[in-house]
């Protein structure tokens, strides 16, 4: 509708860390979660320096394939070229225009851009640990300006909520068998349990 258009553009950050062999269910998931809001699939804008690693449904071509190359968008340019020394840098700042030409058409269209990388976390401890968030300051630079408004959040988006589970005890023997080793868990550890 001509009020969805109206309304400022909204693009969403995601690290894929642990989604690697449940990229049908994290594409239905996101279709799901757009529908609700009444707007079509969203389109994957890959901001990897490389798109080797373990993942396999991340490797390559694979999540291309899974999303098809309509909503798919490799920004190589935009990836940390500097991961492999453990620093960052971003290969092609400039390429951040060009993302933001991506957000806004497919605004027009109702239709939001996911980009995203492997990392879990965008922040640990207070800080940037993702380049994610420096690919996001370009791109709001970007905006400004062209005179754009846009926000930029973490996928899905929304209010956090917090759930609480009665989990039995059964459950969790032998958790530390599969989590994490119990040679590598402090005696005095407390039990994490997501």
């Amino acid at each position: 509708s001509d009020q969805c258009v109206k309304q400022r553009p909204v693009a969403y950050t995601f690290g894929y860390w642990g989604w690697g062999t449940n990229t049908e269910r994290l594409l239905k998931l996101a279709a799901e979660w757009e529908e609700k809001a009444g707007r079509p699939e969203p389109m994957w804008v890959d901001i990897r320096w490389r798109r080797s690693g373990r993942a396999p449904g991340f490797r390559e071509g694979a999540f291309a394939r899974a999303t098809g190359t309509a909503l798919y968008s490799w920004m190589q340019g935009l990836g940390n070229s500097a991961i492999a020394a453990k620093g960052l840098k971003i290969a092609n700042p400039t390429e951040a225009s060009r993302l933001l030409n991506v957000i806004l058409e497919a605004h027009e269209m109702q239709r939001r851009v996911i980009f995203f990388c492997a990392c879990e976390q965008i922040r640990m401890e207070g800080r940037i640990s993702c380049h994610r968030a420096h690919v996001a300051n370009l791109l709001l630079a970007a905006a400004r300006r062209g005179g754009h408004e846009l926000t930029v959040v973490e996928w899905p988006g929304g209010e956090p909520e917090s759930h609480t589970f009665d989990v039995d005890d059964r459950h969790l023997r032998g958790w530390d068998s599969w989590v994490m080793p119990r040679s590598h868990v402090p005696a005095k550890a407390p039990l994490l349990v997501p």
